[in-house]
């Protein structure tokens, strides 16, 4: 018999079996996901700030271990319920963000030079809960029309609009979502700008995948309710994105830059699989360690601003030159993220 994801009720003296939201409609929050944002809050601060854990995929068609963050956050902000204001709230603080980054003193004396790039990872975490919005009710999320249509629009862009329709993705400057990216910029004037000229790795395109990501987190907690059932459809998808990419290295490699079909597949098999083990695992936490990343879970996209200030104002840079100086290697680089990320840790604690 499978393990029943929720646990059991005490109501009147008797215990009462119900599954929160899929038989009741009842919204309650889910510790396991606040736990489990928060751990991947803590994963991107290290890959971001750690120079031995950003490695890049190997060519076109590969995955490491940092490719799979970002999509373990898609996948659990789908699983709450984001509403149109808090998704636009999220775009703006992006945008926001991206400023802070290349704000310069000279901005004031020349406010022609500003150039903002427009993309990035809160960008797409806003964009993509707003094209989710565009599916049917929540309730009706039984239903496959809604990442089969996007799939479907993905592929015929990706694959319709590419200058080479044999390799899709092997130049990034003549691939669909390059060409997209600098048409809808060239509507807004000359102040914003791609991450690189050839591919921005958040782009339009590539968001309208990432949204079947968060759209499969939703799924999730509406119709998974026992851990054999989680496991075993994580596994699944991981298994058959990696086939695809096997299969179909040209057109369909496992590629983050582009969310491809594959990469889409396989990360979220790997984020079920990351909620199923944190879910069984949660009882056996202790208990300031459930308070800190429950805490950071529910303020993430504060830290990710906080973050972002520190970085600016050099106090990474100036923990890490001080760390260097004692311990150097790996080791250093682990301590001053670490302190890094326990003020931030500090910060959430206070926010409750």
């Amino acid at each position: 018999m499978d393990t029943v994801l929720f646990t059991p009720t005490r109501i009147s003296g008797s215990v009462c079996y119900h599954y929160t939201v899929y038989f009741m409609n009842v919204t309650m929050r889910d510790p396991a996901r606040d736990i489990l944002r928060g751990l991947t809050f803590y994963e991107m601060e290290y890959t971001n700030h750690s120079d031995y854990l950003q490695h890049q995929a190997p060519g076109i068609n590969g995955i490491t271990y940092a490719d799979t963050i970002f999509p373990t956050f898609l996948f659990v902000s789908g699983m709450g319920s984001r509403s149109t204001y808090r998704n636009i709230q999220t775009v703006g603080l992006g945008l926001s963000y991206n400023f802070l980054k290349q704000f310069d003193r000279s901005w004031v004396k020349s406010p022609q030079t500003i150039t903002v790039r427009p993309f990035g990872v809160l960008q797409r975490i806003g964009l993509a809960g707003l094209v989710l919005k565009l599916a049917p009710n929540p309730a009706r999320l039984e239903s496959c029309a809604y990442p089969i249509c996007a799939i479907a629009l993905w592929m015929c862009l990706s694959y319709g609009m590419a200058t080479d329709i044999r390799h899709p993705f092997k130049k990034a400057a003549l691939s669909a979502q390059t060409k997209i990216d600098k048409f809808v910029l060239s509507s807004f004037g000359p102040h914003f700008t791609l991450y690189t000229p050839d591919l921005d790795p958040e782009g339009l395109l590539g968001t309208l995948m990432a949204s079947v990501s968060m759209w499969f987190g939703a799924w999730v907690s509406e119709n998974i309710v026992s851990y054999n059932d989680a496991f075993m459809t994580g596994l699944s998808l991981f298994s058959f994105g990696h086939m695809f990419s096997y299969a179909f290295p040209r057109t369909c490699p496992m590629n983050k830059p582009y969310w491809t079909l594959s990469f889409m597949l396989s990360t979220t098999g790997v984020s079920l699989l990351r909620y199923t083990f944190v879910k069984a695992a949660v009882p056996y936490f202790p208990s300031m360690l459930t308070k800190l990343l429950s805490a950071t879970g529910k303020h993430t996209l504060l830290l990710f601003f906080a973050s972002a200030v520190l970085d600016k104002v050099s106090v990474t840079a100036q923990v890490k030159r001080l760390v260097n100086k004692f311990v150097g290697g790996i080791a250093g680089d682990l301590i001053s993220t670490t302190v890094i990320n326990t003020g931030l840790a500090s910060l959430a604690m206070m926010l409750g």
